[in-house]
């Protein structure tokens, strides 16, 4: 959006100073060059040489003092004129940077930098700044203004019309009434937000949606007029299910699992109550949320005496001696099976388990079946069929969902993994392992803690002990090609000791490549090899 409001006025500008040996440089809120207007060759060349060209940084800890990096520091304008650039190749520039800030949220957006040879300098030179960067806002104000005031309108009429939690949002606005942020949780408004967000906002929807705190609430959500204004949401909360599941006492812990958020809790719980009453379910979750764990220590908690069968997709079979085997065993169990992944058995192999289920369930009541499966999979009549037998459903809850859960399913991995109760994640560690997104769940996070185990003997886990993709938070899903890419300069600037210039060098790249893969990952601070976090130094 800023490069296609400030496109035409540094258009204009070009064009009104057409012979004079000035450059215009239009950055982001990071001080990364995003467009650059000049109009004298030897000039353009001089920038060019200085790496002060589109795709470059030029924040103050790329290159210490100049008039990009002082105007985001400083947060206002900056002349910066010959010795009192940092950089030496910078010294016979003069820049005058200013601040462009979004008209709507105020934040800053970017930065408005006019620079020349410092022999042609002038006190014109801050004036055309700040003129252009008025033109700047003012067009950032025409585009998103009209979109954000239509959500603000729509707003207010919903909030007036309804005493329930009210949320209007798009991408760059947010508005809640003061019931949502009353009766809302912080990990209930990020999990209604993360739900609008991902649903399509063609037309009108409503859904049920259970909230982190326990609670379960009915949505409903409309797309305000006018492209992109963005969606208004109402959140009817459902009240009796939620306060009836907290207030009960918590049940005594499953051997074998971590856990307490109310979600997970109430998960347990209604796995528990069926199991008790002999009712056959389906439980449904994400690839790695602990589906089957859940089941098995339920049942292990039930009857600790009684082995739980457990069977996956490639053992079922069709053909006629696997069919007598497995009807002789299940006619004489007398405990619990857990079906796993039945979403991945194809039609065939659905069909003979669903006819062998049903003579089973008739014949033979001591036995308790439980099947898992993902959600979202295409029903199909023999999945259909399947599932008819399951009276009820559980759905186990992502990992974030349940964020806070995460250190003490954290430290019980480790000491299941090294044999040692004293072993543990150190605060730092486990505030790193928060900011991941998990889609793996608590596969994902076994995987990383086994790692860990395989890296230090160590009893407290410090950040530099955690894998490289730990250190960063991407917002989008990474190539595998990008995920090495990532491990690899991680790596490389904790043994360069979080110097980025000697990292890039022993990457083979330049320092400009590197500061912009590490904004691009996100990057944070990797601490040393000996466990103390250190300054990175350009």
């Amino acid at each position: 959006m800023l490069v296609h409001a400030a496109a035409p006025v540094l258009d204009h500008l070009r064009d009104e100073l057409p012979d004079q040996p000035v450059s215009v440089v239009l950055t982001d809120q990071r001080g990364y060059v995003l467009d650059r207007r000049t109009s004298l060759d030897d000039l353009r060349d001089r920038l060019d040489r200085v790496c002060l060209a589109p795709g470059f940084g030029y924040a103050e800890r790329f290159v210490g003092t100049n008039g990009i990096g002082t105007t985001l520091e400083a947060g206002q304008a900056t002349l910066v004129y010959e010795q009192e650039h940092f950089t030496g190749p910078l010294i016979d520039l003069a820049c005058a940077g200013m601040p462009i800030h979004d008209p709507i949220t105020g934040e800053l957006a970017g930065v408005l930098d006019v620079t020349c040879f410092a022999r042609d300098a002038g006190p014109m030179l801050k004036a055309v700044a700040a003129g252009a960067t008025r033109g700047i806002q003012e067009r950032l104000l025409n585009q998103s203004g009209a979109n954000d005031i239509t959500l603000m309108q729509e707003y207010l009429r919903a909030a007036h019309r309804s005493r329930d939690p009210i949320l209007a949002l798009n991408d760059d606005v947010l508005m809640m009434n003061r019931t949502a942020q009353q009766d809302l949780n912080a990990q209930d408004q990020v999990r209604l937000l993360e739900h609008l967000r991902e649903s399509p906002r063609r037309r009108p929807m409503s859904c049920e949606l259970d909230l982190p705190s326990g609670a379960r609430c009915r949505i409903y959500a409309r797309q305000a007029p006018g492209r992109e204004a963005g969606v208004i949401a109402r959140v009817h909360l459902l009240r009796s299910v939620p306060v009836a599941a907290i207030m009960l006492p918590p049940a005594g812990p499953l051997p074998g699992i971590a856990g307490s958020e109310p979600l997970w809790r109430q998960c347990c719980r209604g796995v528990r109550e069926h199991r008790d009453r002999g009712t056959w379910i389906c439980v449904e979750g994400e690839p790695g949320t602990g589906k089957c764990a859940v089941v098995r220590a339920v049942c292990h908690a039930h009857r600790p005496d009684q082995h739980v069968r457990v069977l996956d997709p490639d053992e079922i079979g069709t053909d006629r001696d696997w069919w007598e085997r497995m009807r002789t065993d299940l006619l004489d169990r007398r405990g619990s099976l857990v079906l796993r992944g039945v979403h991945l058995l194809t039609a065939s192999k659905l069909t003979e388990l669903t006819c062998l289920l049903d003579e089973v369930r008739t014949a033979n009541p001591e036995l308790w079946v439980a099947a898992t499966l993902d959600p979202d999979v295409p029903p199909g009549p023999a999945l259909h069929g399947l599932r008819a037998l399951f009276a009820q459903s559980v759905t186990v809850p992502p990992l974030r969902h349940r964020i806070e859960d995460l250190d003490v399913i954290a430290d019980h991995l480790l000491r299941r993994f090294t044999k040692r109760s004293e072993s543990r994640f150190s605060p730092k560690a486990l505030h790193l392992l928060k900011r991941r997104h998990w889609t793996g769940n608590v596969s994902e996070l076994r995987e990383v803690v086994h790692e860990v185990t395989g890296r230090t003997r160590a009893d407290t886990i410090t950040p530099a002990d955690l894998p490289p993709q730990c250190t960063s938070q991407s917002r989008r899903i990474l190539t595998p090609i990008e995920s090495m890419e990532r491990d690899a300069i991680v790596t490389s600037l904790s043994e360069a000791g979080g110097n980025r210039a000697r990292a890039a060098r022993n990457l083979g790249i330049s320092r400009a490549t590197i500061y912009r893969k590490i904004a691009d990952y996100d990057i944070g601070d990797r601490p040393s090899p000996n466990g103390v976090a250190r300054r990175r130094k350009s």
